[in-house]
């Protein structure tokens, strides 16, 4: 008989199993030399006065409390943080625990049979793939391996410099579900600086970690600040899932006054992009804070989410986005009746359904909701769609564009109005004003309070707080 020749898919899988053949014997002959190796290195670093000084410190701080001296001492080391010790765990009270339990992005009340549960399997483990493998990684980008693997180096730099630099104070918090999140604290309070008493609370991007973040800016203006990453970005464990985040930003808020010991009406919290979701949760959990910053964001994932997916695919993202990514900025920012700060960027191109065109930009659905919510009876259709021509002017012109193609008279004085109401009633949301408006002086009123409060003493007097700025839109 003739020799056996396999085809050629079997003569490649013989020659790899030929190779990892030849690799495992190459290891196992050559485990005494790498024994002797990893034993010289360990023995190397055991006898390094600074790795055993390192190792007791590390030992006595797990028996000690959270401002013991050797925790303090911990805080001069930067290692994997797996082995740092807890130094605030989270807890829920009755209430938060009822707040929280409307913000899961759970659809169970929809699923009434068994026999509908059966029928449905199919789709919802289509929508638990799509969420998991597909729809967290695009929308949360930052809780990557390749993301985090080439930011590693300016995290380490940029926590260097929070820490050595500015006396930055690191912990670890671990959340109610079990996450533990990485936390920075930079105290200015005992500083000569003014603001050092308001602490400014900072939710990153979706791909920004509180390192190389928007912690810059508060720390520019002397504040004090906390800046944390959402769960499974760099250090923090878990995945950043609308439950584990709501977990989260309770978890930091609580630190801030339980551990850090700053008072409700000294807290800010500032957000930048898809971290707006977590501020959003935050103001409703504790809605006695000094006041919010929303820089960048949007009303809800769903319409941005449903834009970028092929039409034979929308109706499957409704449904994961409803399930499992249900970042609903607009209707938690709603319910906070306290200052707010909404920054706009004129050309956006992440959340605008068209990149650039401001017209598209879901920032101004989140003005409209939040108007609507705090000025209800100045809210129809007819005006609702005259703030909206104003919102997606291009520049002050086209804006100017919009006030002037208005047809009523314009000397009526409606900050008049509004102070008259306010000294009634009191500066409470939702407001009553403009029930008992006509029809013409309520578009009037209406859009005066966007020219007038509304649009930014910022953009007019630059010198002015930024935090002190609430109740206001800045266009940038």
């Amino acid at each position: 008989g003739g020799k056996y020749r396999g085809n050629a898919i079997e003569r490649h899988c013989n020659s790899l199993l030929r190779l990892m053949s030849f690799l495992a014997n190459l290891v196992y002959y050559n485990l005494p030399f790498i024994g002797i190796y990893l034993y010289r290195s360990g023995l190397a670093r055991y006898s390094n006065s600074d790795y055993s000084k390192f190792i007791t410190v590390l030992k006595e701080s797990e028996k000690n409390k959270v401002n013991s001296k050797a925790r303090n001492m911990l805080a001069q080391y930067d290692f994997d943080f797996k082995a740092w010790p807890v130094d605030y765990c989270g807890s829920n009270d009755n209430a938060r625990s009822q707040l929280i339990s409307i913000s899961k992005s759970s659809s169970n009340e929809n699923k009434a049979t068994l026999f509908s549960a059966i029928k449905n399997f199919p789709v919802e483990i289509t929508k638990y793939c799509l969420a998991h493998v597909v729809g967290r990684r695009a929308v949360y980008p930052g809780s990557t391996g390749f993301i985090q693997t080439f930011m590693g180096v300016y995290l380490d730099d940029g926590r260097r410099k929070l820490i050595e630099e500015l006396g930055g104070k690191r912990a670890k918090l671990k959340t109610a579900d079990g996450n533990v999140i990485d936390s920075v604290f930079v105290d200015r309070r005992n500083g000569n600086e003014e603001n050092g008493k308001i602490l400014v609370i900072c939710s990153e991007g979706n791909a920004a970690f509180y390192e190389v973040g928007c912690m810059e800016t508060p720390l520019m203006g002397g504040y004090s600040v906390l800046g944390w990453n959402h769960p499974g970005f760099a250090n923090s464990s878990g995945l950043p899932f609308p439950k584990s985040e709501t977990f989260a930003i309770d978890v930091v808020i609580s630190y801030a006054l339980s551990s850090l010991n700053f008072e409700p009406k000294n807290i800010v919290l500032y957000s930048w992009s898809i971290g707006g979701y977590c501020l959003s949760v935050g103001a409703m959990l504790y809605p006695d804070i000094k006041a919010v910053i929303v820089d960048a964001s949007f009303d809800h994932l769903l319409p941005l989410a449903v834009d970028k997916m092929p039409e034979s695919l929308r109706e499957l993202t409704k449904g994961t986005v409803k399930d499992y990514i249900n970042l609903n900025v607009g209707e938690n920012l709603s319910k906070y009746h306290g200052p707010i700060l909404l920054i706009r960027r004129l050309r956006d191109e992440i959340i605008s359904i068209e990149p650039g065109i401001v017209a598209t930009n879901r920032g101004n659905d989140l003005a409209i909701q939040l108007l609507e919510s705090r000025y209800p009876n100045l809210f129809d259709n007819d005006t609702t769609s005259i703030v909206r021509a104003w919102l997606s002017a291009d520049d002050k012109e086209g804006r100017r564009a919009v006030w002037d193609s208005l047809s009523f008279e314009k000397d009526i004085n409606a900050e008049t109005y509004v102070d008259q109401y306010v000294l009634k009633h009191g500066l409470k949301f939702p407001m009553k004003i403009g029930k008992s408006l006509t029809s013409f002086l309520e578009q009037f009123v209406e859009l005066n309070l966007i020219y007038s409060f509304i649009i930014p003493i910022y953009l007019r007097n630059k010198s002015r707080s930024w935090i002190e700025d609430s109740n206001t839109i800045v266009f940038s």
